[in-house]
């Protein structure tokens, strides 16, 4: 049973005692039965805090001395309400009257306008063109049109006339090498000039070119390409060729390679190298035989290589050269090359480095998981224009880059500092100049580390005979020979 409803209270002012609740009326009781039973809850709960509220709003009863105005006054008090909005709109009238400034007006109404459509991008050869096709009939349009360009190359060319050819201007021939001539052409004569290292192997050049020599030897050791003991020849041609920056041959990039390892051991740069006389794609893509003796090299190469944290192989396909970057110890080979050439170009390599990793990993106890190498091809280098033979030179910058500091991770692009744009003729110019100053200090000087001097006595007879031949190669001889 629902608890009963107090009375309400009047709405007289509250006595100064409490009175004692009286008994719930009849109405109370009807309108608690027709509440739900959770309404009912709630009127409960509440009845017991409160009061119920009243069904019938009160009557407003007049607080003692307060007066209550008549129905004149509530006009009389309506009318001067509306007197005085009237009275105010007539001010607000007059403040309009105040004078705005141009500037201000002008800046309003061009806020207020809508923006104005672009003009459409002027064609001045398409409005000419439809001028003169209303004039003339399409044939004689064509026919004039045709007298034009041919008039235009007659001015081009300097010609009277398309008979005119014996006035026609030959374009130079490019400089040829000729033996015991320049190894500088007009064009770089005056920087190559300026260079005391290439000023000197060029004197060199032409002692050696006095005597008849068409090429020089430069010994090499086990430790540097990681095989027997042998000899690379220098054509004196190829330095005619680094000297005017044109295609960089494979022999001066074994220069480079020599280079690059010296430096390395003397500076203890955790980095290895390969002979890209061995590794390339001739040599591939020339038989099983070959394949076999790539193979075999490279294998041998890893297991003394093994504690380098990168081996780089220059490599040589389709008269063009790229740098590859090795990683043994998590399986990843980074590819850098300034034409960005597919991966299916040099597949062939891929698949002969993952068949020496299969073997590496059988003699290796801590070889990596993997048994094949995630190639990358490196974004942020240099970028080679097109039709361009310069490719060479973009292989030695990159090399120089990791004999600078080859400890850091090569994909962070923020470390690599190469620019993406091409080369420039003074950067490869300061590549020859290196070149140039190694052959002077270690391949010239009787006392320097590649000097022929240098190389034992079974490969004198090689260098008696006047450089390599089909029937004996250097690199077949052994160290006890």
């Amino acid at each position: 049973m629902p608890t009963p409803l107090l009375p309400r209270k009047s709405p007289s002012p509250p006595p100064a005692h409490c009175k004692s609740p009286s008994p719930p009326s009849s109405k109370h009781q009807s309108l608690a039965s027709s509440i739900p039973l959770k309404k009912r809850g709630r009127l409960c709960k509440t009845s017991q805090m409160s009061e119920p509220p009243s069904l019938k709003k009160p009557k407003k009863v007049p607080l003692p001395n307060m007066l209550v105005p008549s129905l004149k006054e509530k006009k009389e008090m309506s009318g001067s309400i509306t007197l005085l909005l009237k009275h105010k709109g007539d001010k607000i009238k007059e403040a309009t009257n105040v004078k705005v400034p141009v500037a201000v007006h002008d800046h309003f109404n061009r806020m207020a306008r809508p923006l104005a459509p672009k003009p459409p991008i002027s064609d001045f050869r398409r409005t000419t063109r439809k001028k003169r096709l209303k004039e003339f009939s399409k044939k004689e349009f064509e026919k004039d049109e045709a007298n034009k360009n041919v008039q235009e190359f007659l001015e081009g060319a300097g010609l009277q006339s398309l008979s005119d050819v014996d006035n026609i201007a030959k374009s130079p021939l490019a400089a040829q090498f000729k033996l015991g001539y320049s190894l500088t052409t007009d064009e770089y004569r005056k920087v190559i000039g300026n260079c005391t290292q290439m000023r000197r192997v060029e004197e060199w050049y032409l002692q050696m070119a006095k005597e008849g020599k068409v090429m020089f030897p430069v010994f090499y050791r086990d430790e540097d390409f990681h095989h027997c003991d042998g000899i690379v020849w220098v054509p004196f041609k190829e330095l005619f060729q680094l000297y005017n920056l044109k295609e960089v041959d494979l022999s001066l990039i074994q220069l480079w390679v020599l280079m690059g390892a010296l430096e390395c051991r003397t500076t203890h740069n955790k980095l290895g190298f390969l002979d890209p006389q061995i590794v390339n794609s001739t040599k591939i893509e020339g038989g099983e035989k070959s394949e076999k003796e790539v193979l075999d090299y490279l294998y041998t190469s890893f297991v003394k290589l093994q504690d380098m944290n990168t081996i780089l192989l220059p490599y040589h396909f389709k008269p063009h050269w790229i740098l590859l970057a090795i990683h043994l110890n998590d399986s990843k080979i980074v590819v850098m090359d300034g034409m960005r050439t597919p991966q299916a170009k040099f597949q062939s390599l891929v698949d002969t480095l993952d068949k020496a990793l299969v073997k590496y990993k059988k003699r290796i106890q801590h070889a990596p998981c993997s048994n094949t190498f995630r190639v990358w091809c490196h974004p942020y280098c240099s970028r080679q224009d097109p039709g361009t033979s310069t490719c060479g030179f973009y292989v030695m910058k990159f090399m120089r880059v990791f004999m600078e500091d080859g400890n850091w991770n090569i994909t962070d692009s923020e470390k690599l500092k190469l620019p993406t744009s091409k080369l420039l003729p003074h950067v490869c110019f300061s590549l020859a100049k290196q070149l140039c100053g190694f052959i002077v200090t270690h391949i010239i000087s009787s006392n320097g580390a590649y000097n022929i001097s240098r190389a034992p006595a079974g490969l004198m007879g090689l260098i008696e005979a006047g450089g390599p031949s089909d029937t004996l190669d250097s690199r077949s001889m052994t160290k006890d020979t």
